[in-house]
């Protein structure tokens, strides 16, 4: 599956950075690999949303994320 994200100047002034301080390409900064479930896909890219832009996920069901290390789940209510 490929997403594409639409970013704003300043996140992609930083990516743009941390792309040349490291030494790769922009792609390769924010590559996540993640488990991939049956009928996962769309579930897959809003974590890998939150994991790339370091944010919280809100979720009325937490279990869809449980799995998926590193994400910072919080149910909503």
């Amino acid at each position: 599956m490929k997403v594409t994200f639409t970013l704003d100047g300043d996140t992609l002034s930083r990516l743009r950075a941390t792309a040349e301080r490291l030494a790769i390409a922009k792609s390769a900064v924010v590559r996540v690999s993640l488990p991939r479930g049956r009928g996962r896909e769309i579930d897959l890219a809003i974590a890998a949303s939150a994991l790339i832009l370091g944010a919280r996920l809100w979720t009325l069901n937490p279990r869809d994320f449980r799995d998926l290390a590193g994400l910072e789940l919080y149910r909503a209510s």
